[in-house]
C-alpha cells in the first residue's frame, strides 16, 4: 500500500522488504518536498495531522502517514500503530526499528538487523552500542530471508528507547560485522509518535513522559470493515 506515493510500512514489515521501501520512501519524500517547496524535516510539534479525536475513543478515523525526520523515517498505519526506522547511511549495512502499537497498554519494541550477505562475519552476539553503552539483543535469522540477521531487545525496551532518543552514536555489531546508524532525527521521530498516539506527558510516552496515567491515552481506532 502507498500513501501519496510513499510506501506504507507496518511494524510487521519483514526486514528483507525494509531496505527497498526505505530507499523508495526517502526518494519520494525528497521529491515531494522539492515540488512543493516544503521541508522534508518537519518539527515534531507541527507534524501531527491525524491524532485521535478524543481520549479513550476507538472510533476516530486515523489516516496512514509516513514522515521523515532528518535520517529517520516514521510510518503509522490506520490502526495508529507506528514504527520509527533508522537505516544505515545510504540504506546500506543495517537498520534499527522502534515499534509502538496504539492504545494505553502498548509497550515499545526495538529490533535491528543487517542487510545482505553476513555469512562471513555474522556469528556471535548481536549488540546495539549507543554512546559506548552496549545493549545485547536476542539474535536470529529472519524467517523471511535467510540472509537477514536480526536482533530483538527482550524484556523492557525503554532503556534502549531512551538511549536512542538522547544518544549521538549507534553501532550495530555481530561477530566481525558492524555498521553505524545515524541518530540524527531519532528523538524527533519518537516524539512524533508520542504526539500522534496521544501519549505526551503520560507514563507510556517514548520521549516526553509525565505524570498523566496511561488510561488517558486514546484507544486504538477501529479499523474499517471490508465487505
Amino acid at each position: 500500500m502507498t500513501v501519496h506515493g510513499v510506501p506504507l510500512l507496518s511494524p510487521e514489515t519483514p526486514p528483507m522488504m525494509l531496505r527497498s521501501l526505505l530507499l523508495t520512501a526517502s526518494a519520494a519524500l525528497a521529491l515531494g518536498a522539492c515540488q512543493e517547496g516544503a521541508s522534508t524535516e518537519p518539527t515534531a510539534s507541527t507534524a501531527v495531522a491525524a491524532a485521535p479525536a478524543s481520549r479513550g475513543s476507538a472510533t476516530a478515523t486515523v489516516k496512514t502517514e509516513t514522515r521523515k525526520f532528518r535520517d529517520w523515517l516514521v510510518v503509522c498505519d490506520n490502526g495508529n500503530a507506528c514504527s520509527a526506522f533508522g537505516p544505515a547511511p545510504d540504506g546500506q549495512g543495517g537498520w534499527v526499528r522502534v515499534s509502538m502499537n496504539a492504545g494505553p497498554d502498548a509497550r515499545p519494541a526495538v529490533s535491528a538487523g543487517f542487510w545482505g550477505d553476513q555469512e562471513e562475519g555474522g556469528a556471535g552476539p548481536f549488540t546495539l552500542t549507543i554512546d559506548g553503552r552496549a545493549f545485547p539483543a536476542a539474535q536470529g535469522i529472519d524467517p523471511s530471508n535467510d540472509q537477514a540477521y536480526a536482533g530483538v531487545i527482550e524484556g523492557d525496551a525503554l532503556p534502549v528507547v531512551d538511549a536512542l532518543a538522547s544518544g549521538r552514536r549507534l553501532t550495530l555489531s555481530q561477530g566481525m560485522e558492524s555498521t553505524p546508524i545515524s541518530l540524527s532525527g531519532a528523538a524527533a521521530a519518537l516524539l512524533w509518535i508520542d504526539e500522534r498516539q496521544g501519549r505526551l506527558s503520560t507514563a507510556t510516552a517514548l520521549v516526553r513522559r509525565g505524570s498523566k496515567p496511561a488510561s488517558t491515552v486514546p484507544a486504538a481506532p477501529a479499523l474499517p470493515v471490508v465487505r
